[in-house]
């Protein structure tokens, strides 16, 4: 009996090391094997490959959504960069029930047979595509950042105009979230890394503006082209700039370098106490505009330069003039307790610049020139034997010179609180004659002399300029709330024939 038994066993014993080995190097995969959803139950591994290319291959067509917020776009699986190993895939469902040892084969196979296993399919992720695909988004994400600003209306209020924030793809980080994701086949929906960006000027920083603190115009000549066209351009770099509590305003660095290459163009300008062409002529003025206004509306004058010479658009010592190269800058602090807005504009023949702030920082400025007196220009003859005898011409007509005080007073409900001012000084210009032998033939040598005058004469000293912003009573400007309306036209300077000689130009 013992010996049937143990017999029985052997032939058992013997049976299943003979399956077993005959499993092991059998071809097909076990039975109950899925790859993704498909049976390759007893398919070699050539035949398995070719039924889930066959039958996994569409789901790469399948859309994802990528989605940034509350929007989103769509992009397949394949456009992804996704693909399916089907050979590494079949080689996996293969291996199972194998190479575990007898016993552990035999459960296995049993397990698989009554239960199934699904494997997932081998993807195959290529970054550099991956990466070019969420790429072709990022335009359509992009939005650039909208400043808050501030509008004038008619009737003299102020209208806010909220900002926006705006975004930006992080690529990097999108592609490599996506990497991460897109390691099934059944996924659908992949985040996307859209940082925020924040405008420079933000709603927050407006909401307390509320009124014109000053306003302040200068005239030009549209007709002259080309200085009409810096003048737009500086005040286009200026306009809606915000000056925080504290913080300095430089011309300079808003308008930044007058080239050709950022659109300026030649026009007159003052060089060697003389008017020649140069580039960017004429961004003086909007300097000059603005730097009234600051005056006007109380704020602190950190750097100012006069002229070489007057302007015909503005009196004397009320001008800053502007130069990139040597580093001539007009700075402004604000010395308030809110922003201050800037709103800058030339149109019409006119440059005007207006801040904008809260109404507890309004004061009154009174703006007074005084102590005007002028330098007549020297002569200076020169003999010339080519000139007909007698006679006189005028080589270089020359320029006074000037100088002036101007004193700032600004007060509050009625109560001085700064009291600040400069004086300046514009140089003469020498007058050059050409003179001709005399009827007699001889050739004299003159003398230079100062402004042509009869020996021993004195020349009589030009009268004060009375200063007039905006309609103002002479010597005292207006108070800063209601200074230089656009339709006001600032005094022109007192000088020996300025507007003859300065009437159509105006260096920058």
């Amino acid at each position: 009996m013992a010996c049937a038994i143990l017999g029985a066993v052997a032939v058992v014993f013997g049976g299943l090391l003979v399956y077993s080995g005959a499993v092991r190097t059998s071809p097909h995969i076990a039975a109950g094997v899925r790859i993704s959803g498909v049976d390759v139950s007893g398919m070699t591994r050539e035949e398995a490959a070719a039924v889930i290319r066959r039958d996994l291959q569409p789901l790469l067509n399948e859309r994802v959504e990528l989605v940034y917020g509350n929007e989103s776009a769509w992009a397949s699986m394949q456009d992804l960069g996704v693909a399916i190993d089907a050979d590494e895939s079949a080689a996996i469902a293969y291996e199972q029930g194998r190479h575990a040892g007898l016993i552990a084969d035999l459960r296995a196979r049993y397990q698989l047979r009554r239960h199934g296993l699904d494997l997932p399919a081998v993807v195959v992720r290529d970054e550099g595509r991956t990466r070019k695909a969420l790429q072709r988004f990022s335009a359509d994400i992009r939005r650039e950042p909208r400043n808050a600003r501030l509008e004038l209306l008619a009737d003299g209020q102020v209208r806010l105009i909220p900002g926006r924030s705006g975004r930006v793809l992080n690529l990097e980080e999108t592609v490599a979230r996506a990497l991460t994701v897109l390691s099934s086949l059944h996924v659908r929906r992949v985040e996307m890394v859209v940082e925020e960006k924040a405008p420079q000027v933000a709603t927050e920083d407006l909401q307390d503006i509320n009124c014109v603190l000053s306003s302040f115009s200068t005239p030009y000549s549209a007709g002259q082209v080309d200085r009409s066209h810096n003048l737009q351009l500086a005040c286009r770099a200026i306009d809606e700039s915000l000056l925080r509590p504290g913080e300095v305003f430089s011309y300079n660095s808003a308008v930044g370098n007058r080239s050709k290459e950022r659109g300026f163009r030649m026009a007159p300008v003052y060089a060697d106490n003389d008017v020649r062409p140069g580039m960017g002529g004429g961004v003086c003025q909007p300097s000059t505009t603005l730097y009234n206004a600051a005056l006007l509306a109380g704020l602190d004058i950190v750097e100012r330069h006069p002229h070489m010479m007057p302007v015909h658009y503005v009196q004397l010592t009320r001008d800053a003039t502007v130069e990139w190269a040597q580093g001539l800058d007009l700075r402004i602090r604000n010395n308030l307790t809110h922003p201050v807005f800037i709103k800058a504009s030339a149109a019409g023949g006119r440059v005007t610049m207006t801040l904008l702030g809260n109404q507890s920082d309004k004061v009154d400025v009174d703006l007074i020139v005084s102590n005007i007196s002028t330098t007549p220009a020297e002569v200076k003859e020169i003999p010339d034997e080519t000139l007909e005898p007698g006679t006189r011409k005028v080589e270089e007509p020359g320029r006074a010179g000037h100088r002036g005080t101007l004193t700032r007073i600004v007060r509050r409900n009625g109560v001085e609180i700064k009291r600040d001012g400069h004086t300046d000084y514009y140089r003469p210009k020498t007058k050059v004659v050409l003179v001709g032998p005399s009827a007699d033939g001889s050739v004299e040598i003159p003398v230079a002399s100062a402004g042509g005058s009869a020996p021993g004469a004195k020349p009589a000293p030009a009268k004060p300029a009375p200063s007039k912003a905006g309609g103002a009573k002479p010597g005292v400007s207006r108070p800063s709330g209601e200074s230089s309306a656009p339709a006001s036209k600032p005094s022109k300077p007192q000088s020996d024939g300025l507007e003859e000689l300065f009437g159509s130009i105006a260096g920058g």
